[in-house]
């Protein structure tokens, strides 16, 4: 099998990262009628997966450089 790439992997990793926050955003926090509650917890996930996000794009790329 072939190894993926540093690149790949991290253009892989944002491609799921920006899916979750979309499932989360659309499915959750747009819900009408939703339980204060409920709408808290989701809102966690959202904005932890926010700081996933941020981490990832501070990661340099391949070449080293902090550049995207």
């Amino acid at each position: 099998m072939k190894k993926e790439s540093e690149k790949t992997r991290i253009k892989r990793e944002f491609k799921s990262l920006f899916k979750s926050m979309d499932f989360v955003c659309d499915n959750y926090l747009n819900k009408k009628g939703a339980i204060d509650k409920e709408l808290e917890a989701f809102a966690n996930i959202y904005q932890q997966l926010g700081l996933a996000w941020e981490f990832l794009e501070h990661l340099p790329n391949q070449e080293g450089s902090e550049d995207s």
